[in-house]
């Protein structure tokens, strides 16, 4: 039995240092492959920091829009190739720039229904709230936006005929008032 237990606390030596070289190297392999990706990162960040300086000075987008990209982990992977990284980012600057032309023509058509709509109403514009409806424009489209503008157009009309109706209504009050006192 003796020679069984040396046998075993052998066995064990032989696998703990099989075990402790094991994990030295699964731990150099992880920081190697950290280091890889930390460096690919940096290529890749560079290289989009690049378009989207080429792209601002050449007002094909505004900064604002332009900070909006996001760097997507899976460019990192092995499996990603530079041509498919490079795909993928054109695509998203490519979106980024529909959306603020589309943004722009948004905000335009709001500007043009409010002038529209209060110059119709014969409405002053500047009791219309651009902000307001520019900040609604994300959560309830183009069409909602407008048809909101013209109901609060018509309701400004509507309660500005109201006061002068009763205005006109309390000068002829008084002019009755002047009538009979007379």
């Amino acid at each position: 039995m003796e020679e069984f237990i040396t046998f075993e606390s052998k066995i064990k030596k032989v696998i703990n240092a099989l075990n402790e070289t094991a994990d030295t190297v699964a731990e150099n392999v992880d920081v190697y492959v950290k280091e890889q990706k930390e460096a690919l990162r940096k290529e890749r960040q560079a290289a989009i920091d690049q378009l989207k300086e080429v792209l601002i000075s050449r007002k094909m987008i505004s900064k604002e829009y332009a900070d909006q990209f996001v760097f997507d982990e899976k460019w990192l992977n092995a499996s990603t190739s530079k041509k498919k990284f490079e795909e993928q980012v054109e695509a998203q600057f490519n979106s980024l720039m529909e959306k603020e032309k589309n943004d722009k023509l948004n905000l335009e058509m709001i500007e043009k229904t409010i002038t529209n709509a209060c110059l119709i109403a014969n409405v002053d514009e500047k009791l219309i709230s651009r902000e307001k409806y520019q900040a609604l424009l994300n959560t309830e489209g183009l069409p909602k936006v407008t048809e909101m503008i013209t109901d609060e157009v018509d309701n400004i009309k509507k309660q500005s005929q109201a006061v002068a109706q009763q205005k006109e209504a309390e000068l002829l009050a008084v002019q009755e008032q002047l009538k009979l006192t007379d």
